[in-house]
């Protein structure tokens, strides 16, 4: 914080245009900005058909099953059960309404977690243009983001997750959006409602947001503090009504439930080690286990690359060359909002010795990293004077994310998570099964590490396939052992 203020970054008093200056963007002839336009919107759309593509296609899950039997089927289940904390209140009480508006469609369970993530692509995309001047530069670092595979699947599935990654980029977004507007008093009420409802939300769904809904509060209404000098008490009391409408929404959402919540919470979910946390994070979440190993090493050294130069960039914000950059705050509040919640999770796990729990409970790290590795990224390719040299070194970073972008695609089909990909299969057998013979009642077997996968294939019972579970010694039409989707067909 002490080098963000010693290089001026914060204490600005003029508002920045939204357009690139002549001076520190490229000189890019118009047509060439439309197609840079055109592709950054293209990217978003992609994004947002192929989520809702693969939510169509994609089994239903044993996470997703349980939501539905045990709370989303009914409005006071999902209030007052918390038998675990598979309950995301809010998206169950999401689900709950879907069926009452689409329970025809198979997959209605999956449309309010859809409905967020096009929120959340929609604010990652608003966010790199805030953050990143080049324009080029921006459609690298919004892929990376928006086409991980973990990051992806999530993104869709019917759990709090989506939910609560459009709820903490939304509030980012709106945080630099602020950076458009001049200070008035009625942005400053406008802002504390804001906030309280991406509080809300992202509490509601994920009670594991709450250190980057922390994080990001302080920075939204810090900023306010330092833009509004002589309007500072009213800074301090609009973030109060912010705290208090938070604590009453939310108070009032798990006011039935609150005592499993904090009963569950003691005891830690998906228990392990900070240690084991991190190293599963980047042999499995980060980096794809399954993919090609020499596309893994080059993907990791790339990253390694693009992550040392960042660091440039961040020094040069930081100093003196940064002064010049037109969006060093939106950069530094999104270094900030990075930094401190990637160290006040390193402190809950290491130091404090709790349990972080599933490395999903933090998804939303992921983006925000990323987007402070393009903004750092973005000024240290700013210090070149050269107008050709600046296209190459854009070019060389499109060329270094590339491996990592196609490591971790999401696979067209299946989930690319743990074992779920053999949940992920259960829709296409079912539906094979059904076409061959609608009428016949099929008994279906399952190999131990399958149980889960038969468990979820029971939500399309509603739907009229007929199946039922083989008993010990049955003969069975069906056995479910490990064989992927695409062989399936």
């Amino acid at each position: 914080m002490c080098a963000v203020e010693a290089g001026g970054l914060l204490p600005r008093a003029s508002v920045p245009e939204i357009e690139d200056s002549p001076q520190k963007a490229y000189a890019n002839p118009l047509m060439s900005r439309r197609i840079a336009s055109a592709l950054l919107v293209s990217i978003a759309l992609a994004a947002i058909v192929l989520r809702a593509a693969k939510a169509h296609t994609t089994g239903i899950l044993y996470d997703e099953a349980v939501t539905w039997f045990t709370y989303a089927s009914s409005l006071e289940a999902a209030l007052t059960r918390y038998d675990s904390t598979n309950n995301h209140l809010l998206n169950s009480i999401a689900i709950w309404a879907a069926h009452g508006l689409f329970g025809g469609y198979e997959h209605f369970i999956r449309i309010p977690s859809m409905l967020a993530s096009f929120g959340f692509v929609l604010a990652c995309a608003y966010a790199s243009t805030r953050i990143i001047s080049d324009r080029w530069l921006r459609l690298p670092v919004l892929a990376v983001i928006l086409f991980h595979f973990f990051v992806f699947d999530m993104s869709y599935l019917a759990r709090g997750y989506s939910f609560a990654l459009a709820a903490s980029l939304g509030a980012l977004a709106f945080t630099l959006w602020l950076e458009t507007r001049p200070a008035s008093r009625g942005l400053l009420w406008l802002t504390a409602c804001v906030m309280a409802l991406c509080n809300f939300v992202a509490l509601g769904s994920m009670l594991t947001s709450v250190l980057a809904m922390l994080v990001l509060n302080a920075v939204c209404f810090g900023r306010l503090f330092v833009r509004m000098r002589e309007s500072r008490v009213l800074v301090v009391q609009a973030a109060a009504v912010a705290l208090l409408l938070t604590l009453a929404a939310s108070g009032a959402l798990y006011s039935s439930v609150l005592d499993d919540v904090v009963r569950h919470g003691s005891r830690g979910q998906g228990a392990i080690s900070a240690s084991e946390f991190f190293q599963t994070l980047l042999d499995e979440r980060l980096f794809e286990p399954l993919g090609d190993p020499d596309l893994r090493r080059l993907a990791t050294r790339s990253v390694a690359v693009l992550v040392a130069a960042a660091l440039l960039g961040l020094a040069a914000l930081c100093s003196g060359f940064g002064r010049s950059d037109e969006r060093r705050v939106e950069k530094a509040l999104v270094w900030i909002v990075a930094l401190s919640t990637l160290a006040g999770t390193l402190f809950y796990g290491f130091v404090l010795e709790r349990s972080l729990g599933h490395q999903r409970n933090h998804l939303s790290l992921y983006p925000m990293i990323w987007l402070a590795l393009g903004a750092a990224l973005d000024s240290l390719i700013a210090l070149v004077r050269s107008q050709p040299l600046r296209g190459v070194a854009v070019v060389v970073v499109g060329l270094l994310v590339a491996p990592y972008v196609a490591l971790n695609l999401p696979d067209a089909r299946e989930v690319k998570f743990n074992y779920w990909w053999r949940q992920s299969n259960g829709r296409s057998i079912l539906r094979r099964l059904h076409a061959r013979d609608p009428e016949r009642v099929w008994v279906i077997k399952a190999v131990p590490k399958h149980r889960f996968a038969l468990y979820a294939m029971q939500y399309y019972q509603q739907f009229g396939y007929r199946f039922r579970k083989a008993g010990v010694d049955e003969e069975f039409d069906l056995i479910l052992f490990d064989l992927p989707q695409r062989y399936i067909e």
